[in-house]
Parts: C-alpha cells; sequence; structure tokens
C-alpha cells in the first residue's frame, strides 16, 4: 500500500514538471504549393550570436521532407520553401512553461507566393497573423 502511495505521489509531481512545447506553422489549405520566403533579422541574430554563425540553424528551421528549403540566400538571410498543397510549414517551435507562445523576434518578414497572390506580412503584423488555435498551437492559414 505505501509502494502505491509512493508511486501516485511520484506521478503526480512529475506531470507538474512537463515543460510544454508550442510551434506556429503556415498551414496551406490550397490544392497548389506556394513559396515561402522568411527573411531574418540580421541585426538581432548577430547581437545573439555575437560573431558565431547561425547559418546552420536558420537554414535547419522548418526541415521537412515534404516542405524542403529550396533555397537559403545567406547575404540577404532569406529562405525559401516550397510547400506543396495541403502541408504545413513549421516556422518557429520551442517549450516553454503552460501558457508560452511563440517569439518572432528572429524574423523581419514572411512573404507567401502563390500563383495568384503575393501577401507579405512584417514583423509587426506576425503576432496577429498566426492565430492561437490550441494551448500551444498557432497556424497562418493560407486558402
Amino acid at each position: 500500500m505505501k509502494r502505491l502511495r509512493f508511486l501516485i505521489l511520484l506521478l503526480l509531481f512529475s506531470s507538474c514538471a512537463m515543460d510544454y512545447s508550442y510551434d506556429a506553422q503556415i498551414v496551406n489549405n490550397s490544392p497548389q504549393q506556394i513559396r515561402v520566403l522568411i527573411t531574418y533579422d540580421r541585426k538581432k541574430l548577430d547581437s545573439i550570436y555575437a560573431g558565431q554563425t547561425y547559418y546552420p540553424y536558420l537554414q535547419s528551421i522548418g526541415q521537412n521532407p515534404k516542405t524542403p528549403l529550396a533555397r537559403f540566400d545567406s547575404v540577404g538571410l532569406i529562405a525559401e520553401y516550397i510547400v506543396p498543397g495541403n502541408e504545413n510549414l513549421r516556422i518557429e517551435d520551442g517549450i516553454g512553461g503552460w501558457d508560452v507562445a511563440p517569439n518572432y523576434m528572429l524574423i523581419k518578414e514572411i512573404t507567401i507566393r502563390s500563383n495568384t497572390n503575393l501577401t507579405t506580412y512584417p514583423h509587426n503584423r506576425l503576432y496577429s497573423a498566426f492565430k492561437r488555435i490550441r494551448r500551444g498551437a498557432w497556424e497562418l492559414q493560407i486558402k
């Protein structure tokens, strides 16, 4: 009986110590592919990395076989992704507390190109463009 109480207490304490994850995704709900260009803020990256290279980190963001990095411009710090129809591109993720939210501080702007539209989201519009769909999940829907 003591062991059962100990196990229950252990489970309660371990569940309180979990970190919650979050992510922000661009969701392509259209049947056609889109191109997503993410321009990163060089000043912020330079201040964080203090002379160390950050290109491998930027090139690894959003890596997924279904949404490959098509091109990376190291001069302009622009990552271009091809997102097929009805697929997602994760642009931000991490772990944190109960109500953690994405932080788009490294992103200067996001441009989305389809066959018919060109939409640019500057940094100051990213927080309102991505809608919270549940705890830990934000999406920018493309139709």
